[in-house]
Protein backbone atom coordinates (compact mmCIF):
# COMPACT_ATOMS: atom_id res chain seq x y z
CA UNK A 1 0.00 0.00 0.00
CA UNK A 2 2.64 2.57 0.81
CA UNK A 3 4.68 1.55 -2.31
CA UNK A 4 1.85 2.52 -4.08
CA UNK A 5 0.76 5.77 -2.35
CA UNK A 6 4.29 6.58 -3.38
CA UNK A 7 4.05 5.68 -6.92
CA UNK A 8 0.82 7.83 -6.69
CA UNK A 9 2.55 10.71 -5.23
CA UNK A 10 5.81 10.55 -7.53
CA UNK A 11 2.94 10.74 -10.37
CA UNK A 12 1.33 13.39 -8.74
CA UNK A 13 4.51 15.37 -8.82
CA UNK A 14 5.45 14.87 -12.12
CA UNK A 15 2.22 16.27 -13.18
CA UNK A 16 2.30 19.37 -11.33
CA UNK A 17 5.73 19.78 -12.10
CA UNK A 18 7.47 19.30 -8.59
CA UNK A 19 11.32 18.18 -8.98
CA UNK A 20 11.37 19.57 -12.71
CA UNK A 21 13.97 19.92 -14.59
CA UNK A 22 13.47 23.61 -15.53
CA UNK A 23 10.54 26.67 -14.52
CA UNK A 24 8.82 28.18 -17.02
CA UNK A 25 9.46 31.79 -16.59
CA UNK A 26 6.83 33.50 -19.66
CA UNK A 27 5.06 31.89 -22.33
CA UNK A 28 4.12 34.70 -25.59
CA UNK A 29 0.63 35.36 -25.10
CA UNK A 30 -0.43 36.08 -28.87
CA UNK A 31 -1.84 32.66 -30.61
CA UNK A 32 -0.43 32.23 -34.26
CA UNK A 33 2.14 34.80 -34.14
CA UNK A 34 2.50 36.15 -37.44
CA UNK A 35 6.38 35.97 -39.02
CA UNK A 36 6.68 38.71 -42.13
CA UNK A 37 9.52 40.92 -41.34
CA UNK A 38 12.75 40.19 -44.20
CA UNK A 39 15.05 41.97 -41.94
CA UNK A 40 16.27 42.23 -38.15
CA UNK A 41 16.14 45.42 -37.54
CA UNK A 42 18.79 46.88 -35.57
CA UNK A 43 16.67 48.96 -33.59
CA UNK A 44 14.24 46.84 -31.00
CA UNK A 45 11.46 45.83 -32.74
CA UNK A 46 9.05 43.48 -30.92
CA UNK A 47 7.01 42.47 -34.58
CA UNK A 48 10.10 40.66 -35.31
CA UNK A 49 10.72 38.72 -31.99
CA UNK A 50 9.37 35.04 -30.46
CA UNK A 51 7.78 36.39 -27.55
CA UNK A 52 5.33 39.38 -27.61
CA UNK A 53 7.72 41.13 -25.03
CA UNK A 54 10.83 41.18 -24.07
CA UNK A 55 11.47 38.88 -20.88
CA UNK A 56 13.34 41.14 -18.18
CA UNK A 57 15.82 39.34 -16.32
CA UNK A 58 15.84 41.90 -12.72
CA UNK A 59 19.11 43.69 -11.97
CA UNK A 60 21.53 41.58 -9.34
CA UNK A 61 19.61 38.31 -9.87
CA UNK A 62 21.24 36.05 -11.85
CA UNK A 63 23.98 33.51 -10.38
CA UNK A 64 26.99 32.14 -12.47
CA UNK A 65 25.82 29.01 -13.62
CA UNK A 66 22.39 30.40 -14.48
CA UNK A 67 21.01 28.67 -18.16
CA UNK A 68 17.78 30.17 -19.77
CA UNK A 69 16.27 28.20 -22.19
CA UNK A 70 14.14 29.68 -25.41
CA UNK A 71 11.49 26.53 -26.73
CA UNK A 72 9.94 28.16 -29.66
CA UNK A 73 7.77 25.75 -32.70
CA UNK A 74 7.21 28.12 -35.49
CA UNK A 75 5.00 26.54 -38.56
CA UNK A 76 4.91 27.15 -42.03
CA UNK A 77 2.20 26.28 -44.76
CA UNK A 78 3.17 27.34 -48.37
CA UNK A 79 0.45 28.48 -51.14
CA UNK A 80 0.61 26.94 -54.85
CA UNK A 81 2.84 29.05 -55.38
CA UNK A 82 6.69 28.98 -56.63
CA UNK A 83 9.62 29.47 -54.65
CA UNK A 84 11.02 28.53 -50.93
CA UNK A 85 10.92 30.07 -47.89
CA UNK A 86 13.28 29.48 -44.78
CA UNK A 87 13.51 31.43 -41.45
CA UNK A 88 16.38 32.94 -39.99
CA UNK A 89 16.57 33.09 -35.79
CA UNK A 90 18.79 35.36 -33.91
CA UNK A 91 19.42 35.49 -29.69
CA UNK A 92 19.37 38.72 -28.35
CA UNK A 93 19.86 40.59 -25.00
CA UNK A 94 19.49 44.03 -24.21
CA UNK A 95 18.51 44.17 -28.38
CA UNK A 96 21.82 43.27 -29.16
CA UNK A 97 22.56 39.84 -30.65
CA UNK A 98 24.22 37.57 -28.15
CA UNK A 99 26.21 35.00 -30.46
CA UNK A 100 28.76 36.17 -33.21
CA UNK A 101 26.83 35.91 -36.41
CA UNK A 102 24.18 34.70 -34.27
CA UNK A 103 21.94 33.08 -36.52
CA UNK A 104 20.76 29.77 -37.70
CA UNK A 105 18.58 29.08 -41.22
CA UNK A 106 16.05 26.35 -41.37
CA UNK A 107 15.59 24.30 -44.39
CA UNK A 108 13.13 25.62 -47.23
CA UNK A 109 9.07 24.90 -47.70
CA UNK A 110 8.57 24.33 -51.17
CA UNK A 111 5.44 25.43 -52.75
CA UNK A 112 2.56 23.71 -51.61
CA UNK A 113 4.32 22.14 -48.50
CA UNK A 114 4.62 22.58 -44.76
CA UNK A 115 7.10 22.14 -41.93
CA UNK A 116 7.04 22.85 -38.56
CA UNK A 117 10.41 24.38 -36.98
CA UNK A 118 11.70 23.79 -33.25
CA UNK A 119 13.59 26.55 -31.90
CA UNK A 120 16.13 25.58 -28.84
CA UNK A 121 18.42 28.87 -27.60
CA UNK A 122 20.19 28.59 -24.36
CA UNK A 123 21.89 31.65 -22.31
CA UNK A 124 24.56 30.66 -20.02
CA UNK A 125 25.75 33.30 -17.66
CA UNK A 126 29.95 32.74 -16.89
CA UNK A 127 30.35 35.95 -14.63
CA UNK A 128 28.59 38.14 -12.79
CA UNK A 129 28.85 42.13 -12.35
CA UNK A 130 29.12 45.29 -14.66
CA UNK A 131 31.21 43.36 -16.69
CA UNK A 132 29.70 39.84 -16.75
CA UNK A 133 29.78 37.26 -18.82
CA UNK A 134 26.54 35.82 -20.98
CA UNK A 135 26.86 33.79 -24.12
CA UNK A 136 23.74 32.26 -26.02
CA UNK A 137 23.67 29.18 -28.07
CA UNK A 138 21.10 26.86 -29.69
CA UNK A 139 19.57 25.04 -32.80
CA UNK A 140 16.77 24.57 -35.03
CA UNK A 141 15.45 21.43 -36.61
CA UNK A 142 12.67 20.83 -39.01
CA UNK A 143 11.99 17.83 -41.14
CA UNK A 144 13.65 14.86 -40.14
CA UNK A 145 16.95 16.05 -41.58
CA UNK A 146 17.48 19.70 -41.07
CA UNK A 147 19.43 20.27 -38.17
CA UNK A 148 21.81 24.16 -37.98
CA UNK A 149 23.11 25.30 -34.94
CA UNK A 150 23.31 29.06 -33.87
CA UNK A 151 26.79 30.15 -34.00
CA UNK A 152 29.06 28.62 -31.31
CA UNK A 153 28.75 30.49 -27.82
CA UNK A 154 31.22 33.19 -27.13
CA UNK A 155 31.02 34.96 -23.65
CA UNK A 156 29.85 38.65 -24.39
CA UNK A 157 30.04 41.47 -21.69
CA UNK A 158 26.53 42.62 -20.55
CA UNK A 159 25.76 44.67 -17.34
CA UNK A 160 24.01 42.11 -14.25
CA UNK A 161 23.87 44.89 -12.10
CA UNK A 162 21.17 46.09 -14.47
CA UNK A 163 17.90 44.67 -15.83
CA UNK A 164 18.25 42.87 -18.73
CA UNK A 165 15.50 42.31 -21.71
CA UNK A 166 15.60 38.56 -23.28
CA UNK A 167 14.19 37.90 -26.40
CA UNK A 168 14.74 36.45 -29.93
CA UNK A 169 14.38 37.52 -33.51
CA UNK A 170 13.33 35.99 -36.61
CA UNK A 171 13.15 37.02 -39.98
CA UNK A 172 12.18 35.36 -43.28
CA UNK A 173 14.81 34.74 -46.16
CA UNK A 174 12.25 36.28 -48.45
CA UNK A 175 8.57 37.88 -48.29
CA UNK A 176 5.92 35.47 -47.63
CA UNK A 177 3.18 34.94 -50.75
CA UNK A 178 -0.05 35.78 -50.81
CA UNK A 179 -1.85 32.26 -49.27
CA UNK A 180 1.20 31.69 -47.28
CA UNK A 181 0.84 30.70 -43.26
CA UNK A 182 3.98 31.33 -41.22
CA UNK A 183 3.38 31.91 -37.67
CA UNK A 184 5.22 31.22 -34.13
CA UNK A 185 2.91 28.46 -32.31
CA UNK A 186 4.28 28.55 -29.42
CA UNK A 187 7.61 30.61 -27.84
CA UNK A 188 8.11 29.58 -23.72
CA UNK A 189 10.84 30.76 -21.52
CA UNK A 190 12.21 28.30 -18.99
CA UNK A 191 15.04 28.67 -16.23
CA UNK A 192 17.07 25.66 -16.13
CA UNK A 193 16.50 24.14 -12.30
CA UNK A 194 19.64 23.03 -10.03
CA UNK A 195 19.21 19.27 -8.96
CA UNK A 196 17.66 19.09 -5.71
Amino acid sequence: VLQAAGKAQGQIDAISGINSDRTLLYTTPTSMKPITNTTINVVEDLNERLFDANYIIPANTLAVGDVYEVDAKILMMRSATVGSQAVVIAPYLNGAVVAPLGTATSSNASANNFFTISVTIRYAVRELGVSGKIAAAGYLQSGGTSFQLVSAASFQTFDTTQDLALNVAFRLNSAALAGDIIVVKSARLFRLNNPS
